[in-house]
């Protein structure tokens, strides 16, 4: 069978036509409920102004075009899949705007997989969200914000996402599982943060499952971040996963073209997001 992989075709206003993406970070999003992962990744992009490098193609992502995405790319024509690049900051920010096909995610995570070997990216942070309903007693108080790591990321970053930042690694759960406890205790060979297919469960999270499992096999360096999550106004948890990613990251303080390295800013398609006011003559 014949097997098709992710094809880059570079902007036409790149600076660089022949962008390099090795020894930067890859951060991209899952399609998943409330699109948190998504809308961290607009403010990402906009606040801190990244430069699109080009666009993503792939036989299994439904298509989209459209334009006025974000303040700096005025008069752009936006894709389902395109990617941003900060040599300053290097990172290398992909936004996924569609889904992919019905029963070819397989297909579309194998190809995924050759591109992001094939750039040498340093590490990839995948940022998902999950059903806050599934949550078990644990996950109720505090921060609804947890990772998994995979087996070729080093114990020192587990060290310092959990004791510098004070963040909680996802608990290990089987699906067919009740909801009110994990299956162990334990991880995957001991190893903090890391999970098994079996002990794997963040339902309403997309591809992020796959990618993890893929991945990770593959010996790539990976962090999920997933946010516990319900359908609706997600602009507060867009915020709240973009705030923790920076907290690691710094990236608002790294940028040079920030004055204000506190603020986010919003990209102007957000302001059609929940249509306008209702008409007063409804009332």
């Amino acid at each position: 069978m014949l097997r098709v992989t992710v094809m880059f075709t570079p902007s036409h206003t790149a600076e660089d036509q022949s962008v390099s993406f090795a020894g930067s970070r890859l951060i991209l999003p899952c399609i998943s409920v409330g699109n948190v992962g998504q809308l961290a990744v607009d403010l990402l992009i906009n606040t801190l102004r990244l430069p699109r490098a080009g666009h993503l193609h792939h036989p299994s992502l439904l298509p989209l075009a459209g334009s006025g995405a974000y303040s700096h790319t005025s008069g752009l024509l936006h894709t389902a899949a395109e990617v941003y690049h900060s040599s300053e900051l290097k990172i290398t920010v992909v936004q996924m705007r569609t889904p992919v096909a019905k029963g070819r995610s397989r297909e579309f995570c194998d190809a995924f997989l050759q591109w992001v070997q094939s750039s040498s990216f340093s590490d990839t942070v995948l940022l998902t969200s999950s059903h806050a309903h599934e949550r078990i007693d644990s996950q109720i108080q505090g921060t609804p914000l947890r990772y998994v790591l995979s087996p070729s990321v080093s114990s020192s970053l587990h060290s310092h996402l959990s004791e510098d930042l004070d963040w909680s690694s996802l608990e290990p759960r089987s699906s067919s599982s009740s909801n009110t406890a994990p299956t162990t205790s334990q991880e995957t060979d001991g190893t903090p943060g890391v999970l098994d297919k079996s002990q794997l469960f963040f339902p309403g999270s997309g591809l992020a499952k796959k990618l993890y499992l893929k991945w990770s096999s593959e010996g790539v360096p990976m962090v999920v971040l997933v946010l516990f999550s319900y359908q609706g106004d997600n602009v507060k948890e867009a915020l709240q996963l973009a705030t923790s990613l920076d907290s690691w990251l710094h990236l608002r303080d790294s940028s040079s073209i920030l004055k204000d390295k506190k603020a986010w800013h919003p990209p102007p398609s957000w302001d059609l997001m929940y249509g306008g006011p209702s008409p007063h003559s409804l009332f």
